[in-house]
């Protein structure tokens, strides 16, 4: 069993593996407002996708946002479970239906991320009640890259 870290300690780069629900929860979030709702990318030589046939030197468009919310692939698509993220949950599904940062070529910093975006919600959640008004539902704008509308309003309480 792992020691806590002392508050306002940094989390060691050996404690990372300690927070797969964390990172469960992050790629959710990723799912349901990827940070590229879409990419373009060129084909590279003449194929053919869904009956298309496509020539090398075309451009095409991937829309993540659509893909992960796709119901045939993910059940409940509105529904924020983290748990979707589990070996056994994903090892059916095809390797493309989580694009949050582009498909195949994948951002090189994707991995530096989910490290930063683990030590983050560590510290912040360990530190900060986070909470929101009864009822209160975000309205997001998708595109170019997600963001509240109305500058998403959370009340932020320090911990003692």
């Amino acid at each position: 069993m792992a020691t806590a870290v002392s508050k306002g300690e940094p989390l060691p780069y050996e404690r990372l593996a300690d927070l797969p629900l964390t990172e469960m929860a992050y790629k959710e979030s990723l799912r349901l407002n990827p940070p590229a709702p879409g990419v373009s990318r060129c084909v590279m030589r003449d194929t053919e996708f869904a009956g298309y046939k496509l020539p090398a030197g075309s451009r095409v468009n991937i829309n993540s946002l659509f893909t992960h919310h796709m119901p045939e692939v993910w059940p409940e698509p509105q529904k924020f479970d983290p748990l979707r993220f589990t070996d056994e949950a994903s090892c059916g599904r095809h390797k493309f239906a989580f694009v949050p940062f582009g498909g195949a070529h994948m951002c090189l910093g994707l991995h530096f991320a989910y490290m930063q975006a683990k030590c983050f919600a560590y510290h912040f959640l360990s530190t900060t009640e986070v909470s929101v008004a009864p009822r209160y539902k975000p309205d997001w704008k998708l595109w170019p890259t997600p963001r509240p509308r109305d500058g998403l309003r959370v009340r932020l309480t320090a911990l003692a």
